[in-house]
């Protein structure tokens, strides 16, 4: 992310390792290159959570569940 951080936890790291993922530079590829195919609001954390599909830096799909904490921040949800 050009202007902001992400927040990616253990659960999320545990999935990166299972599922291929390398680096987090995988994340990113997949936000910023993706399509978004799904979006929810997260009434109970009051937030906009949303699904993004795409490549990562080695061409292969990927899916990436991404919440939006704040303008400037998100969190890595899961990867798959």
């Amino acid at each position: 992310m050009k202007n902001g951080s992400i927040i990616i936890g253990k659960h999320v790291k545990e999935r990166m390792s299972q599922r291929g993922y390398h680096s987090t530079q995988d994340i990113v590829e997949v936000l910023e290159t993706g399509v978004v195919s799904s979006k929810e609001f997260d009434e109970v954390r009051n937030n906009w959570k949303y699904k993004v599909e795409g490549a990562d830096t080695e061409g292969k799909e990927g899916t990436v569940v991404t919440a939006i904490i704040s303008i400037s921040s998100q969190q890595i949800i899961t990867v798959f």
